[in-house]
């Protein structure tokens, strides 16, 4: 038997299945046998093994994983032994396959492969990746030592293969189980160093062990101690140097990290794989501290590191572990932005282009992400330095050649430079100026040649509104809203254009109207000044959509503002009648509306419908509308203004009909008086008429007509 592959499982059903087809391939094309040996699971485990194997063992599991593991070499017969776990899942399997068939493994006692450690259950981002000598040459010494950690005595030369083991056992789905794990893991660790203080060994895992918790000043005491011992003994061992500059940089002790970094540079040892990070952390730490010269020098020689170590020619130190910072991807962005710092333009976009170049394909979203950083970094840079021009060939090179799936990138160039420009009038004259009289036939270079002509004050043209009209709205840029927004100032009806969108996406063009246009309230009155409201669910959704935004505003008169404000509430009002029904509205069941605006329609609908009968409730249901959706408080309050105005116009129009009533009653007792008063002195009854007029010119003492009349009764009692 040439090879046996051993594992030891528990609980371990979820990857299991993916793990042991993988190793399909070698089982079929070399001499191989499969020994699982379980301690303990409950779950289908044991099941899925003997699918693949019959040699299926158990053992009953001690705190003790070298124990655990030695019963797999205990059981197993080939000549060579693999030792791998349950979460993890091979690929490149050729590479130890021709290890076997094509004599390679004669010349070495060992096979090391890449362990690459997720952290996203898509594989859209590693943790960490490192080699690990996982194939050895069996002999009788053959033996996992440490209850934890276990490993197996190093044995040399050792085979680099491009075999990749991609390890799925950190990714932190269930929190409870990964922290049962790392609590049974301290428990263990600690135990050991009680009889063994000084294990370097141990110390450096009960570090690694804080960090995966995330107790980054806890990890700071076993591995300084861990570092004390190996100064002591006057070594190097880079994974506990690397670690440490890790807790270094993650407590922010960064001159302790530059130092440290240092202080293995400084050994002039054989350049291995595990300076790659040595050289990342020391200009991690620099740049920090603002050594921007020295961390871009550093930087450059992890990059230089980085690529030997990918092209294997670079020495694998076998223990240390090379950490996922990003790649040459995530060096070149801080070296881009440490130039940046320095003011060196060319440099920074040099490095930035570099990001571009190498993640161009955008295969997965890591350098899809990247890309867009590279992007938004050359972007801002632009913008920065006032390299208009050279924005401009930007933008057409990343929209040149493009298909379907890189529009993303002209998005994201157009995002960026908007949310720069925004509020520089200066920075925005200089873009449009520039995109206006770009040859190119896209969106971009249209709102811009619009954007100029508004400058000018132009109207659109027949053409113009035909694009506008024909655009498709739907998951654009924001910016775009601009069309929305000119169509209204210009006086042409946008009922066309909104009625194809979801109102989730009418919002959304409406905020940046709102955000970017001081006027955009005016606009919107002026708009609805000119177009009638129409009884239609569709016109209705962006009808009281653009109007609340205006209304939220607060920046139009109360004149205007109320007049808007009625016609939103009869909006929403009859947007609920027709896709609610009467039952629902009537019974005020608010959960069975979708926000809290349709709440507040709603409680206005009730209110409305009890104006004239019953002020009351009336009062009570604007009450509620206004506690439901509180950004109408101002129209609700002019509504109550223009109640109150309408109570007090009524009491004036009652006083006013009472005074009139009065006064004429008055007019004919006036009359009365004086036809009774001209009968006594027709009658010669003057003394009866003299004093009747006395008693009328105590009420009326200026009554002319009266006061002639006593005049000529006195005449006659004369």
């Amino acid at each position: 038997m040439k090879l046996s592959i051993g594992m030891i499982v528990k609980n371990e059903e979820k990857y299991l299945g993916r793990c042991l087809e993988a190793l399909k391939p070698i089982l079929k094309n070399v001499d191989a046998e499969l020994v699982i040996v379980d301690t303990g699971s409950t779950d289908n485990t044991v099941e899925i093994a003997k699918l693949y194997t019959d040699k299926v063992f158990y053992h009953q599991w001690n705190n003790d994983f070298a124990e655990a593991r030695n019963i797999t070499i205990e059981k197993s017969q080939g000549q060579w032994y693999f030792y791998i776990d349950a979460d993890e899942i091979l690929e490149k399997p050729d590479s130890i396959i021709d290890f076997f068939n094509k004599g390679t493994y004669k010349n070495y006692k060992g096979l090391a492969i890449k362990i690459d450690n997720l952290i996203k259950e898509d594989r859209s981002q590693s943790g960490s990746t490192f080699h690990s000598r996982r194939i050895v040459k069996r002999d009788n010494d053959l033996k996992f030592t440490s209850k934890i950690h276990e490993y197996l005595p190093n044995k040399e030369p050792v085979y680099l293969s491009e075999a990749v083991l991609v390890h799925y056992g950190y990714i932190q789905i269930d929190q409870d189980f990964v922290d049962e794990k790392s609590q049974r893991n301290l428990v263990i660790i600690k135990e050991e160093l009680k009889a063994d203080p000084n294990n370097i060994f141990l110390l450096y895992h009960l570090g690694q062990t804080h960090v995966f918790n995330g107790n980054f000043i806890e990890a700071l005491d076993p591995l300084s101690r861990a570092l004390d011992i190996a100064r002591e003994s006057k070594t190097y061992p880079m994974h506990i140097y690397n670690l440490m500059l890790d807790v270094y940089i993650k407590n922010q002790l960064f001159s302790e990290a530059e130092t440290t970094a240092k202080e293995v540079i400084n050994a002039q040892l054989e350049k291995n794989s595990g300076y790659i990070n040595i050289y990342f952390y020391l200009a991690q730490a620099q740049g920090i501290l603002k050594k921007n010269q020295e961390a871009i020098i550093n930087y450059k020689k992890c990059l230089e590191l980085l690529k030997q170590y990918e092209s294997n020619k670079l020495a694998i130190n076998l223990v240390a572990i090379v950490s996922d910072f990003g790649g040459e991807k995530y060096v070149y962005s801080q070296v881009a932005a440490l130039y940046d710092a320095l003011l060196e333009y060319e440099k920074s976009v040099e490095y930035s282009k570099k990001i571009l170049n190498l993640t161009k394909n955008r295969a997965n979203g890591i350098e899809q992400n990247y890309y867009y950083l590279a992007v938004n970094q050359i972007v801002r840079l632009s913008i920065k330095y006032k390299r208009y021009d050279e924005l401009v060939v930007f933008y057409e090179e990343i929209i040149v050649d493009k298909d379907d799936s890189d529009l993303s990138a002209a998005d994201r160039f157009e995002n960026t430079l908007e949310a720069l420009i925004s509020d520089n009038k200066k920075h925005k004259n200089e873009v449009i100026d520039r995109f206006a009289v770009l040859e190119i036939n896209n969106n971009y270079v249209f709102l811009n040649k619009i954007r100029k002509k508004k400058e000018l004050n132009q109207s659109l043209t027949d053409e113009e509104l035909n694009i506008i009209y024909s655009y498709d709205f739907n998951d654009k840029n924001d910016i775009y809203g601009e069309f929305v927004y000119y169509l209204m100032t210009d006086g042409f009806q946008i009922d066309s254009v909104f009625s194809k969108l979801e109102e989730k996406e009418i919002n959304r063009y409406n905020e940046y109207m709102a955000r970017t246009f001081s006027d955009f309230s005016e606009v919107v009155v002026n708009y609805f000044k000119k177009y009638d409201d129409q009884q239609d669910i569709y016109f209705s959704i962006f009808s009281k959509a653009l109007k609340r935004v205006a209304l939220i505003k607060e920046e139009i008169d109360n004149e205007d503002y109320l007049d808007l404000f009625k016609r939103y509430v009869k909006e929403g009002v009859f947007y609920l009648e027709i896709v609610y029904n009467e039952t629902v509205l009537d019974a005020e069941n608010i959960y069975v509306l979708k926000n809290h605006e349709e709440i507040f329609f709603m409680f206005m609908r009730k209110a409305l419908m009890n104006k004239d009968d019953d002020q009351s409730k009336y009062l009570q249901y604007m009450r509620k509308a206004l506690s439901a959706y509180d950004y109408m408080k101002k129209g609700v309050e002019l509504l109550l203004d223009e109640l109150k105005n309408e109570e007090k116009k009524q009491e004036e129009k009652k006083q006013e009909e009472t005074d009139n009533y009065s006064k004429n009653e008055f007019e004919e007792y006036k009359i009365l008086v004086k036809n009774n008063i001209s009968m006594l002195i027709e009658d010669n009854k003057v003394a009866e008429a003299k004093h009747l007029i006395d008693e009328y010119l105590k009420i009326v003492p200026a009554d002319l007509e009266m006061l002639a009349l006593k005049s000529e009764v006195q005449l006659k009692l004369m």
